[in-house]
């Protein structure tokens, strides 16, 4: 995401993640934000009942977009597995 410095932004990122465990699994979503940034995923938790099903989700990002870049990360857990995806953010000059 970007755009110029110290101005708001408000922007939804539609995106899926398919299953590669066991069936059954239910990862739950936690976000480490980029700074100065909001970020929300809709649902906070996806749940598969097959290997190769696919979720859609909504990462929901707001706030001010400082200097530089600026990254964090989403993070999908089931207790045992971990999948992490980036999430960076920078201003345009």
């Amino acid at each position: 995401m970007s755009g110029p410095v110290g101005t708001s932004v408000a922007r939804a990122f539609r995106r899926t993640v398919t299953n590669v465990g066991p069936p059954g699994s239910t990862y739950r979503a936690t976000v480490v934000a980029p700074p100065g940034l909001e970020v929300e995923v809709e649902p906070g938790a996806v749940s598969f009942q097959a290997v190769g099903q696919r979720q859609a989700f909504v990462l929901k990002v707001s706030g001010v977009v400082g200097g530089g870049v600026a990254s964090g990360y989403l993070v999908w857990d089931d207790g045992v597995s971990q999948v992490r995806s980036p999430i960076v953010a920078h201003s345009s000059a």
